[in-house]
């Protein structure tokens, strides 16, 4: 007698085996053994996930948790990704539309433009398949690249250039190539072309391998011009050449060092920090007696350092009634005080009375700023007399000039 009916009373745990089931029969998954109760459970433990293909219909909703994924393309729909949300602070879904992850090569993610132009659905993130646009409206918005490693490297920005147009593919450089630059441009009320500044690096010398001489070129764009010119070069001899200026200290006692040039106790500075050219004014007189003195004076300087050199003209027309010593004041820096006697050279001097007997040559001390003119002697006399107004008279002429240290 066939059975018309089988309860689950009259079947024992374990019992059925290799038996057909009729498609219409209801059996409750939980009852048919190796099943999970249902694909979202079954999904959330990854021994539950073989190799291979799991169809979508088994995966439900932030169903797989510590699963390993195989992804070749880009699913279809939205809401397909994972990403940060705006804060950084919790994870959140973000449309596919526009992206892609590609792990034929190790650790390489791709990112590629939707019809928006936007990556990864940041409308503040751009890119038209050639230039990549960041773009921030508030302050303090910047690039930042962090390194955290307990070590003493850096945080890397790497611009490289090969003559290959595949990556990866080598073909070495030229002779003037341009390596990489960082410009600097603002908005004129028209467009974003004109340029403020640029810094640039280029092939300075013909390159080989492991030889790539380069020189870093800096720009600045003068007012009225929307293109950034030359400025300063450093050559790969490492030379640094002003092109159009000059180079200027900020603060007084600051210059240029020669900290390699010299050591030891004897050295008290070894900072050149003055240069300077200028004019000044000789003031002629006869022990501080001007009275009646005209005529034409002029003088020019040179200063390094601590090191000055005068030039001077003195033209009398009319060399006055003072009497007394000659002297020459208004120098333009002073020695510092206390009778010194310079380098003085009288390069010219017409219509002056000397004894030629006795008068060998002329010369000058200086005091602060003023200067006492004095000749030497010959014989066993005084070996220097002041040069009094006696040896001038009314169109007398003396031009030289003098070395001098300054305190």
């Amino acid at each position: 007698m066939a059975l018309t009916e089988i309860t689950s009373k009259s079947i024992k745990d374990g019992e059925i085996v290799n038996a057909d089931v009729n498609a219409s029969a209801a059996i409750a998954a939980s009852k048919i053994s190796g099943l999970a109760a249902s694909a979202t459970t079954d999904t959330r433990d990854a021994s539950n996930i073989n190799s291979g293909t799991l169809p979508a219909a088994r995966i439900g909703d932030d169903s797989i948790v510590e699963a390993k994924l195989d992804i070749h393309a880009a699913p279809s729909g939205t809401d397909k990704f994972l990403g940060y949300t705006s804060n950084g602070m919790e994870w959140t879904t973000v449309p596919a539309g526009g992206a892609t992850i590609n792990n034929a090569t190790e650790n390489e993610i791709v990112t590629v433009a939707s019809t928006t132009s936007q990556l990864d659905a940041e409308a503040k993130f751009t890119y038209d398949g050639n230039t990549a646009v960041l773009q921030t409206t508030s302050d303090g918005n910047a690039i930042n690249v962090v390194r955290n490693s307990a070590d003493t490297n850096p945080v890397n920005i790497t611009l490289t250039k090969s003559r290959n147009a595949t990556y990866g593919s080598n073909t070495i450089i030229n002779n003037a190539d341009e390596i990489g630059e960082i410009v600097w441009k603002a908005d004129d009320g028209t467009d974003y072309a004109s340029e403020v500044a640029a810094i640039k690096v280029d092939i300075s010398g013909i390159p080989g391998g492991n030889d790539t001489p380069g020189r870093m070129e800096f720009f600045t764009t003068a007012d009225g011009a929307a293109t950034a010119s030359k400025r300063l070069t450093i050559s790969s001899e490492g030379n640094l050449y002003v092109e159009d200026g000059n180079v200027q200290l900020g603060q007084s006692g600051n210059g240029i060092e020669f900290n390699n040039f010299g050591s030891g106790a004897t050295i008290s500075s070894n900072n050149l920090d003055d240069y300077e050219v200028g004019t000044w004014t000789p003031a002629p007189s006869f022990s501080g007696g001007t009275t009646g003195i005209t005529g034409s004076f002029s003088g020019t300087y040179v200063k390094v350092g601590k090191i000055v050199t005068v030039y001077y003209t003195v033209i009398f027309t009319n060399k006055g009634s003072s009497t007394g010593s000659a002297m020459l004041g208004g120098f333009p820096f002073s020695n510092g005080g206390g009778a010194e006697s310079v380098n003085n050279s009288w390069g010219y001097f017409h219509r002056m009375t000397f004894d030629e007997a006795n008068d060998m040559q002329a010369m000058m001390n200086l005091d602060g700023t003023t200067s006492y003119m004095r000749v030497s002697k010959y014989g066993s006399g005084p070996n220097a007399a002041a040069v009094t107004e006696g040896y001038f008279n009314n169109s007398s002429r003396y031009d030289g000039c003098m070395v001098y240290r300054i305190s």
